[in-house]
């Protein structure tokens, strides 16, 4: 066509019939993507956070089975418009944190430099001017501790035991600073300085995930190595080409990269991860039916083109792993400045976790734990508390670890109805509602009356003083933050009813 659209005869231009192009079988498992998608958008809603990302990853194969990130406006904006968007998995690049010394501690146990039982004093540490400081005041902690505790100052000291060159030999082996091999357009290589513009400050804040950032993408397959033994295998999300008929016309194979630790070593840090969340600051995702691994991970964001951090923007990170005795999954999950109170790892990107790896358990065809054996240690029988005194149904529903939610009168104080009802197979999480009346006992004492407020996100500090004033007693396990209370936000309780609160830092 010329300048005026009239078509220009060219003498040797033959017209050709289309011919269709071939199609891309992917690794993604749709079911488990939309598992994530949903968990990052209530996440995304119930944290007030900017952004959000996840990975799971097949960290055997380096098979991606699902790649996600949202934003709070996707759900208004054009859907064209959105599907344009940088793919926040594999561009979006953070400070990822505390999840950062796992990775460290890696050659300190491969050389031996520390040893198991040892202990190292932790909770304030001086370098020059630079102050490091944990946030309690540990006193001494062996290794496996420093993990769990996630100690700024035990990590910095290990890293001084492995040195810098050591140290930047292992996380280049590991992926950082450099694109994975996915070759996904868009993919960011991180930044993490050469060893040569490193300072006397770089050495201890790599080893707790400042001075260095990294996409969901580098740290799932960085984890994928401890998962599996030790192999940093290539990502993949394309696992065949195929024709109109389906034949396979290329197929992408499972490729280890390099090694980067042994099965001996990884086998430490995996059982350091699962300290993390059956002892550590996850905790509070830990579940009866599977052992999980993980570390959770808070960072100041940086301000561009400084060496300064903005107050207030955080991102929050985790990463976990299962079953830990043999994982088959890695999963990433991190919020881009999420609301005060959730910018911790623990707060936010930790429950995530937890809600996609019950959804992946939930689905009948998988395979990792029978759905029926979940079922059946998962479930309790409801009790009867129809007819009880308040105070003993909340003693029954706390012994079993329920969370409950009472309504009724002010003047009640005796259970009338309960949902679900008398033997009724129910999940522990399931919230449980009491109907409560009038005490058919006229000279019974009365009680005052009361709102349970919502703890959850507050310190300790301030939970209990929320609760002195409702006059509730209070059963506190862990310190910290509080991540769950047995009386739900609103329920209707009586002066010296008992709350139990589950912290962690």
């Amino acid at each position: 066509m010329d300048a005026n659209h009239q078509p220009v005869p060219y003498p040797n231009l033959h017209s050709k019939k289309p011919e269709n192009g071939m199609n891309l079988w992917l690794t993604i498992d749709s079911q488990i993507q939309e598992i994530v998608e949903n968990a990052l958008y209530e996440g995304i809603e119930q944290y007030g956070a900017k952004n959000g990302g996840a990975i799971v990853m097949d960290p055997n194969t380096g098979k991606i089975l699902a790649m996600a990130g949202v934003s709070g406006e996707d759900k208004t904006e054009d859907p064209n418009l959105v599907r344009v968007k940088s793919n926040i998995a594999v561009s979006f690049m953070f400070e990822p944190g505390s999840t950062m010394k796992p990775l460290t501690i890696l050659p300190a146990i491969e050389h031996k430099l520390i040893k198991p039982t040892e202990k190292i004093q932790c909770g304030r540490y001086q370098v020059g001017r630079r102050v490091i400081s944990d946030t309690h005041q540990y006193g001494e902690l062996t290794p496996r501790e420093i993990i769990t505790k996630s100690s700024n100052v035990g990590i910095a000291k290990i890293a001084e035991r492995i040195g810098s060159t050591r140290l930047y030999e292992k996380f280049i082996a590991l992926g950082f600073g450099q694109k994975t091999a996915l070759n996904m357009t868009g993919e960011s290589s991180g930044m993490f300085a050469k060893l040569q513009n490193w300072d006397g400050y770089t050495l201890h804040s790599v080893a707790f995930g400042q001075a260095i950032s990294t996409t969901a993408l580098q740290l799932a397959t960085a984890y994928s190595a401890i998962a599996n033994g030790g192999k940093l295998m290539k990502p993949i999300i394309v696992e065949s080409i195929r024709d109109d008929e389906g034949k396979i016309v290329e197929q992408y194979e499972p490729s280890v990269l390099r090694t980067v630790s042994t099965p001996a070593v990884t086998d430490t840090v995996k059982s350091y991860l699962q300290g993390v969340v059956d002892s550590g600051t996850a905790r509070h995702i830990k579940m009866d039916y599977i052992q999980v691994g993980g570390k959770t991970g808070t960072a100041q964001k940086n301000i561009a083109g400084t060496r300064g951090y903005s107050e207030g923007k955080y991102s929050s990170v985790f990463v976990g792993m299962f079953p830990i005795e043999k994982p088959q999954m890695v999963v990433v999950v991190f919020y881009d400045e999420p609301a005060p109170g959730f910018h911790f790892g623990s707060t936010s990107s930790a429950p995530t976790f937890k809600k996609i790896v019950e959804n992946i358990l939930f689905m009948p065809d998988c395979q990792i734990l029978p759905y029926n054996e979940r079922l059946m240690q998962t479930t309790l029988t409801m009790p009867n508390l129809i007819g009880m005194h308040l105070f003993q149904a909340e003693s029954s529903l706390n012994r079993y670890g329920f969370q409950y939610k009472v309504e009724g009168p002010d003047s009640a104080s005796v259970v009338i109805n309960q949902f679900p009802k008398p033997g009724v197979t129910v999940d522990p999480h399931y919230p449980i509602t009491l109907k409560i009346g009038p005490n058919a006992d006229k000279k019974a004492p009365m009680h005052e009356t009361g709102t349970m407020p919502n703890l959850v996100g507050l310190t300790l500090r301030e939970a209990l003083k929320q609760a002195s004033v409702q006059g509730l007693a209070v059963n506190i396990q862990g310190s910290g933050i509080v991540r769950s209370q047995s009386v739900l936000p609103g329920s209707r309780i009586l002066k010296g009813s008992k709350c139990y609160l589950e912290a962690t830092l």
